[in-house]
């Protein structure tokens, strides 16, 4: 019925009366199913939404962690090159932190 009503939403546009008890409907159905309904453009939404919240989670835990190494190996970082951590992508922090192993300056590792 969910997809029904999903189907329906998406060919037709409804008067103001009908699409106000369509959405009557859609409710009480939620309501007894315990199930919000959700389109599937809302699901591609929330899923995009999902995957660049775990992308920034990601991108934060790696700029955390190597400010660490780099603060336990060179002490206090300049500043350029803390926005250089702070705006550096996934693939900026994967090289810089491989590079950590062997460089002898911070800018052996920013270079």
């Amino acid at each position: 019925i969910i997809d029904l009503f999903a189907v329906i939403d998406w060919l037709m546009t409804l008067p103001p009366e009908l699409e106000k008890k369509l959405w009557t409907s859609i409710s009480e159905l939620e309501r007894n199913m315990k199930m919000p309904y959700v389109t599937s453009v809302e699901r591609i939404g929330i899923e995009k939404g999902r995957q660049e919240g775990r992308q920034e989670g990601r991108q934060e835990e790696g700029v955390f962690f190597l400010r660490r190494l780099l603060v336990k190996k060179f002490g206090d970082l300049p500043e350029s090159f803390e926005t250089r951590l702070t705006q550096a992508s996934i693939a900026d922090l994967e090289l810089w932190g491989d590079r950590i192993l062997d460089a002898k300056t911070l800018t052996e590792i920013f270079n």
